[in-house]
């Protein structure tokens, strides 16, 4: 029974996928709001009911992974090394995230496309920046620390998400050459030391 269990669960995820790569495929091409849910099932090979079956609505496709994605950043954050500042767990979580099975750096570059010419997509990426800076700032102080202590950490959290996206664009930008994380590590000290010039 766990076995086939284990299959099923695999091929929905499979499907899942498959479902996915099709869709944002459309995305590119067409655009998101020109791409319906018969379409994506029709390049899919499936029935539109086997698209519900999944995913309720053509949003919901960017959530694919969200789950694996929180329980990855949870568990980095909470596996601080002895002397490791936040700034540090913070790229080692965001590494983490990036390294993940399911992540595929095209796609990623592909995603974030969709969303800057999708203004529904916009504001649901900014909804899920704040859900992250709230899961972020809870990871680096907990629940129950003091106002401002969690002042810090949502101030810090929101800036370590913007750096992470900003980077991420940028390598987009460039053609997606080399690691993406390494543009994500490359504008880390602007965290520690700000963006005041001097002199």
């Amino acid at each position: 029974m766990g076995q086939e269990s284990g299959l099923r669960e695999r091929k929905k995820e499979q499907t899942k996928r498959e479902l996915f790569a099709h869709a944002l495929r459309l995305f590119e091409a067409k655009g998101f709001d020109e791409t319906t849910i018969e379409d994506i099932a029709a390049a899919a090979n499936v029935a539109p009911r086997t698209f519900f079956r999944y995913f309720a609505t053509k949003e919901k496709l960017f959530s694919l992974g969200q789950e694996e994605e929180d329980e990855t950043l949870r568990a980095t954050l909470a596996s601080r090394r002895p002397g490791e500042d936040d700034i540090s767990l913070l790229l080692r979580a965001f590494h983490a995230m990036l390294k993940l099975e399911h992540i595929d750096p095209k796609q990623s570059g592909v995603m974030m496309a969709v969303v800057l010419n999708t203004p529904s997509l916009r504001a649901r990426t900014l909804e899920e920046m704040l859900r992250m800076e709230r899961l972020i700032a809870e990871g680096l102080v907990g629940r129950k620390a003091s106002r401002a202590e969690m002042l810090r950490a949502r101030m810090l959290a929101s800036a370590a998400i913007s750096m992470f996206f900003t980077a991420l664009l940028v390598w987009v930008e460039d053609g997606q050459k080399g690691d993406p994380f390494e543009a994500v590590e490359a504008s880390a000290p602007l965290l520690r030391t700000g963006f005041v010039r001097r002199g």
